[in-house]
């Protein structure tokens, strides 16, 4: 009996293991698409937004709404890294388990 329940501790944590290499591999595959592409473009996006601000082509309130854009990138990049740290801590601590 005590085998058949470490036989499914076992198998569980298995399961679990590879639950969370997956989400990490996810998370990671996030954060560098966020890297490579996205942090550029909002970066190119800032710039060009001030300089139409600056030159008179937008007024305020699209430059505002540009920036709300911008913020919102940023702060999804923010939540693909907290994401991609947390499958890091968990993938630790199965390992330590």
């Amino acid at each position: 009996m005590a085998e058949n329940d470490y036989q499914s501790q076992l198998i569980q944590f298995e399961n679990e293991y590879k639950k969370v290499q997956q989400e990490y591999q996810m998370n990671l595959q996030k954060v560098d698409l966020f890297e490579k592409e996205t942090n550029k473009f909002g970066a190119e996006m800032l710039n060009t937004t001030l300089q139409q601000y600056q030159s008179g082509s937008i007024n305020y309130l699209e430059w505002a709404l540009l920036q709300n854009q911008i913020i919102s990138i940023k702060t999804e990049y923010l939540t693909a890294i907290k994401d991609l740290n947390f499958s890091i801590i968990k993938l630790n601590y199965l390992n330590n388990k």
